[in-house]
């Protein structure tokens, strides 16, 4: 059990690492998010590069849902593939349905490094991820201004990523 200063412990996540047997490269997955949007007859499909926190609750008492803080979208036009930002966008919808929904796993990895709040306080969790493709995505507009992405990109960001 995990938990803050003399909160009662109760099991949390700590670290959570995501790997699949098969990826497909950054470009590749791009391709496959405009193949599905060309099939679903869609003008335009979503790319989320970047959350900022959010929200899950999958209590047995509660309804299981959750709501991600998307801090970086950009809307990929199906015919030529233009990418376009967006702002004010949530990620929201149900865990087993969501997970249901992945056709592709990439190879680059994401870490995330933040603060979880429960019952017993706020902990510390680690997440290491690569990027999904999936079929479809709940978004919401959001209700509140937040943080903005930096202006500058990290000393380490690969900017081959980002094409």
């Amino acid at each position: 059990g995990r938990a803050q200063g003399i909160e009662v412990p109760v099991a949390r996540m700590g670290n959570l690492v995501v790997e699949a047997s098969e990826q497909l490269s950054d470009a590749e997955l791009k391709r496959r998010l405009l193949k599905e949007v060309r099939r679903q007859g869609r003008p335009f499909g979503i790319i989320v590069r970047d959350m900022w926190g959010g929200s899950t609750n999958t209590s047995s008492y509660g309804y299981q849902a959750f709501k991600g803080e998307a801090r970086l979208v950009v809307r990929v036009n199906a015919k030529t593939g233009e990418e376009t930002l967006v702002r004010g966008v949530d990620v929201v919808g149900t865990p087993l349905a969501s997970l249901g929904q992945i056709m592709a796993v990439g190879t680059s990895l994401d870490v995330f490094n933040g603060y979880c709040g429960a019952e017993s306080g706020m902990v510390p969790v680690s997440s290491v991820a690569p990027p999904v493709l999936i079929r479809s995505l709940e978004l919401q507009r959001t209700t509140t201004e937040r943080s903005r992405a930096p202006i500058l990109e990290a000393p380490t960001h690969d900017r081959t990523r980002s094409k």
